[in-house]
This record gives C-alpha cells, sequence and structure tokens, in this order.
C-alpha cells in the first residue's frame, strides 16, 4: 500500500504575471473559481492558508501551510481538503 504521495503540476498561463498572482492571492478573485470559498492567509512562510465555504450544503475547511513565498515569482504550500477524509497532516505540496 502506498502510504506517501507527492504530485506536482506546471502550467504555462498566456497573462501578465500581476494579474495571474493577485488571482492566486486576492480572496475576492480566489472566492469567483474556488467555490466560493473564503481564503484566510498572511503569506509569511509557516503561516497557515485556510480556505473555508459551503458546497453542496456541506460546509468545508481545507487547509495547508505556507511552505515558500516570493512576490510575484513563486508560491509553495501544502493542501488537505476536509473532505478527504485524511487525518489533519497536510501533505500535498503545490507551487
Amino acid at each position: 500500500m502506498q502510504t506517501t504521495y507527492t504530485s506536482a503540476y506546471t502550467t504555462v498561463i498566456k497573462a501578465p504575471v500581476p494579474s495571474v498572482w493577485n488571482a492566486l492571492t486576492d480572496p475576492e478573485k480566489v472566492k469567483k473559481y474556488f467555490f466560493g470559498s473564503d481564503q484566510q492567509c498572511d503569506w509569511k512562510v509557516g503561516s497557515d492558508i485556510i480556505w473555508k465555504g459551503s458546497y453542496d450544503g456541506k460546509t468545508y475547511e481545507d487547509k495547508g501551510k505556507i511552505l515558500a513565498y516570493e512576490p510575484m515569482k513563486r508560491i509553495i504550500y501544502s493542501y488537505l481538503s476536509n473532505w478527504s477524509g485524511l487525518p489533519d497532516k497536510p501533505k500535498i505540496t503545490f507551487g
């Protein structure tokens, strides 16, 4: 049985860096594409990042930790959805 899982995904977005950056870090923009989630974060390495909301009548709170943050260059954070059924120990990273 697999006990650890790591996934990496890279995509190229043909848009100005500031526009993409704002789409990732501005809570009002995140809310528009991420199921109406309220994103909470101070963008300091080691801090929590939380997305709260409801979907199909069920509330959720997804969590992660900021692992790297370089404005206008990169964001790396762990991510755990409470719908995953996994223990509250984020292991999945994006960035």
